[in-house]
């Protein structure tokens, strides 16, 4: 029974119904590693320090309890270098708060290796500068890396001794992926690195394939939070052996083409792309961008293929337009696709708009207040409005994420600034910068006309500094800001 004390370490098992309680472990070898009966361990606290190199089955914190029950409550619980593990076979986990610092040269993370155990009430807390890696079972910080679409499957071709093995990937951030055999069941086992090719795609090139044997490789996938695959994901395939093949057993079947790529939007700016598919054999693919061409007139060839996966870069891509390619493809013994395989994609429009300000009278153009109205063309119909403040350089930047409407139809676009009459141009909303008309002053009264009522507000303003009636900024209303209502008068705007 250790109770209360101030000390370096808990010691290590095995015992035999041992109580740990309302004891101060502060660094050494403080760690509590225990393989014997009934444990309990509550009220304590564990802070190791990263100057110490503590290591118990890669654990600072290690309760392995392998055999029996424990218990593991209101805890406070520090990691800096190694992780925090947790195994048993039953017992509670309840009110503990794990959490780890940083300056370590390893990852911390938190494991519960056994999922029936009871886990309630816990706080996991990760410093800044950290980078965690994974809790398992019921201390899931989020999920790990989600794995799909696993290719090849089926059976290759004979004589295929080299394929490329790919799956979509999705998870928080940069992934880091890699493969292995099924029996590498740990990212950090897997010596082999898979590459993002395409989009949400990672691949890597297998060799040394021969005839008539299957092929089992194993993905696992680390994410930018340090969140790791611990289930297997498994890509099966077979080549086929060539002996014994008769006549009846040629092959008379043209390739079968899936997983084009890509199959969305991709972001505006972008000007090239990778397009790409997969075939149930071997094969040589081409495309066109016309559709119902014969293979034999397709010029264009995807640059690699020859094998099950195919791909090629496309150029001259611009925003806002959408795109498709028409792919066939010929096998070994001939066999030649007469359909179209369409592999059809989009780019965005950029998120914003720039217009150009000019307002009469001013030296600059920036930090002016503007509204900016969006109307159907040629009507009175309001699709939406915008406040926008100028930038340094005089231009207004619309944010079009969002906007209800189609962007690549025509619009008038209205620009009202305080003191000036409405101007409005016609355009459509891909993105394109656009030049605004100069905006006249001597709206004082912004009812969109110049007349007798904004003389009457410059009268009241006359040789004061008033903003509103000071047209070229000069800090004072006379003459020279009349000049500007004088020759406007009567104007009204758009």
């Amino acid at each position: 029974h250790i109770r209360n004390w101030g000390i370096t370490a808990a010691g290590d098992g095995p015992h035999d119904g041992l109580t740990v309680e309302n004891n101060n472990m502060t660094g050494g070898l403080g760690f509590l590693s225990a393989s014997g009966l009934n444990i309990v361990v509550e009220g304590n606290t564990y802070n190791w320090h990263d100057d110490y190199d503590i290591e118990v089955n890669r654990g600072s914190f290690n309760i392995n309890a392998t055999d029996d029950v424990y218990i593991i409550d209101n805890n406070i619980i520090a990691s800096s270098e190694v992780p925090i593990l947790i195994a048993g076979t039953g017992g509670t986990i309840e009110g503990n708060t794990f959490s780890t610092n940083s300056g370590g040269t390893r990852y911390p993370y938190i494991v519960v290796y056994n999922c029936d155990i009871g886990f309630n009430d816990n706080t996991i807390v990760l410093s800044d500068g950290v980078t965690p890696g994974s809790a398992i079972c019921a201390t899931s910080i989020t999920d790990a890396p989600v794995r799909s679409n696993g290719q090849p499957s089926g059976t290759l071709a004979a004589g295929t001794t080299q394929t490329i093995i790919s799956a979509d990937i999705d998870g928080i951030g940069t992934l880091k992926c890699r493969y292995g055999a099924v029996t590498d069941t740990s990212w950090w086992d897997m010596n082999h690195s898979l590459s993002n090719t395409s989009g949400n795609t990672y691949s890597a090139t297998v060799s040394g394939l021969s005839d008539g044997n299957e092929y089992n490789y194993n993905i696992l996938c680390e994410d930018s939070a340090g969140n790791h695959n611990w289930e297997n994901f498994v890509i099966t395939f077979s080549v086929a052996s060539a002996s014994g093949e008769t006549g009846s057993e040629a092959d008379e079947t043209a390739p079968i083409r899936s997983s084009g790529s890509p199959s969305s939007s991709l972001i505006a700016g972008t000007t090239q792309a990778i397009i790409s598919l997969h075939t149930n054999e071997v094969a040589t693919c081409k495309y066109s961008t016309i559709a119902n061409v014969t293979y034999s007139s397709m010029s264009n060839t995807f640059s690699s293929t020859g094998d099950t996966n195919h791909s090629t870069t496309v150029s001259s891509l611009n925003d806002g337009e959408s795109y498709v390619y028409y792919v066939k493809c010929i096998d070994s013994s001939g066999n030649y696709n007469t359909d179209d395989y369409s592999i059809s994609f989009g780019i965005d429009y950029p998120d914003s708009m720039s217009l150009r300000l000019y307002l009469e009278a001013k030296y600059s153009n920036a930090s002016r207040q503007a509204t900016v109205y969006v109307y159907n063309y040629n009507t009175s119909n309001l699709v939406t409005q915008y406040y926008i403040i100028s930038n340094d350089s005089g231009n207004l930047l619309m944010n079009l994420s969002g906007f209800p409407q189609s962007r690549s139809s025509q619009y008038d676009i209205k620009i009202k600034v305080p003191g000036y009459l409405i101007q409005k141009i016609s355009h459509t909303l891909t993105g394109d910068s656009a030049a605004i008309p100069e905006l006249k002053a001597g709206d004082i009264n912004n009812d969109n006309v110049i007349n007798s009522l904004d003389w009457a507000e410059m009268q009241s303003d006359w040789y004061s500094s008033s903003s509103d009636s000071d047209f070229n900024e000069d800090s004072i209303v006379n003459t020279i800001d009349f000049s500007y209502l004088n020759n406007n008068w009567l104007r009204s705007g758009e």
